[in-house]
């Protein structure tokens, strides 16, 4: 698998581009459509307000009719949902009816903003796929890397600071 573009910056007359390689991880299969890995968090303590990235990295298994979005959910120890994001999923640009089935796994970072109010205390980030006219989950193939909570795939566990 070859490495993907994460981020360029350009700095005056310096352009730094940041390349990464997917996990070397059994990918999570959602609904034997879409494999996904994640890459670690870089920071796991945080602050109350801040934003929280993941890099996740997908691949179409077969071709795909349908446009799927996702769910970021930010949970507390219990498994109660905090927050929510929402989002079409899409790489460059391409929603998932355009992926190319079996292509190299491509990056997706997802991103959510923790509520300027959030407790300190430990939580964690899970994420769904769904087709937006019939937002049920789609189901997780059991077995991999990856801790799931029923069709909720387990991403990072992050500790907020007060």
């Amino acid at each position: 698998e070859g490495r993907s573009l994460v981020s360029e910056e350009v700095l005056r007359v310096y352009t730094i581009s940041l390349y990464s390689a997917p996990p070397q991880t059994e990918p999570a299969i959602i609904d034997e459509k879409l494999a996904v890995q994640v890459s670690p968090l870089a920071v796991e303590t945080v602050s109350a307000g801040q934003t929280v990235s993941v890099i996740t990295w997908w691949q179409a298994l077969d071709s795909l009719p349908l446009d799927y979005s996702y769910a970021l959910f930010l949970r507390d120890p219990s498994g109660a949902m905090i927050s929510q994001v929402d989002a079409g999923l899409t790489l460059n640009d391409r929603p998932t009816s355009q992926w190319q089935p079996q292509a190299d796994y491509e990056p997706l970072q997802l991103q959510m903003a923790l509520p300027s109010d959030l407790p300190a205390g430990e939580y964690s980030l899970a994420l769904s796929v769904y087709y937006w006219q019939d937002p049920q989950p789609l189901p997780l193939e059991p077995g991999t890397d990856y801790q799931q909570d029923g069709n909720l795939l387990h991403l990072a566990d992050i500790i907020v600071e007060s």
